[in-house]
């Protein structure tokens, strides 16, 4: 069968407030089949930070990088965004997963998509993420592209967990410092 659900998350600044003191973090529906995948409609973690944030699990430290204009370009939580999710599984501790990301036409930015492919076997995960569309700089518009590489092994927060994620991006992150 189907399963149907709906999420609902907030945030609200109680200083400084003003035009922006109430935000949506997560608003969307979704439905999962157990062998056809899941699909999301709404704000939502993308299929990009599916790869790109397993390093962004703070003890001390995270991937500040990926919340740089984050619902625009899909890089963790995204704005309107569909998407698709499948995993396989392939006998025990080896599984492959998929997803499929796509944003509309909104503020400075043209349609965009992405692709995550990730995998798993005895303790190591290995993942690489695309996502691609235009956005405007200026008076032109530039192909903003964005290719992630991850590696991880063990599981947080339960012995030892070690990740790594590399990115090769144009045009993706302009309002880092």
């Amino acid at each position: 069968g189907v399963t149907v659900d709906a999420k609902g998350e907030w945030s609200i600044k109680l200083l400084d407030g003003g035009e922006s003191s109430f935000n949506t973090r997560l608003g969307y529906i979704g439905a999962t089949h157990e062998q056809f995948g899941r699909v999301v409609a709404g704000t939502q973690w993308s299929p990009y930070y599916d790869v790109a944030g397993v390093a962004d699990l703070p003890i001390a430290f995270a991937n500040d990088f990926l919340y740089a204009d984050q619902y625009n370009l899909g890089s963790a939580r995204a704005e309107r965004m569909l998407s698709y999710r499948k995993g396989f599984e392939f006998g025990e501790g080896f599984g492959f997963n998929l997803g499929l990301g796509w944003q509309g036409e909104h503020d400075m930015y043209d349609a965009r998509g992405q692709i995550a492919l990730s995998t798993e076997l005895a303790g190591f995960g290995l993942g690489y993420v695309y996502s691609g569309g235009d956005r405007q700089i200026g008076t032109k518009n530039e192909s903003a592209t964005s290719h992630v590489f991850s590696a991880n092994y063990g599981k947080y927060g339960s012995g030892l967990y070690a990740a790594v994620v590399y990115g090769m991006n144009e045009y993706f992150y302009l309002d880092l410092p």
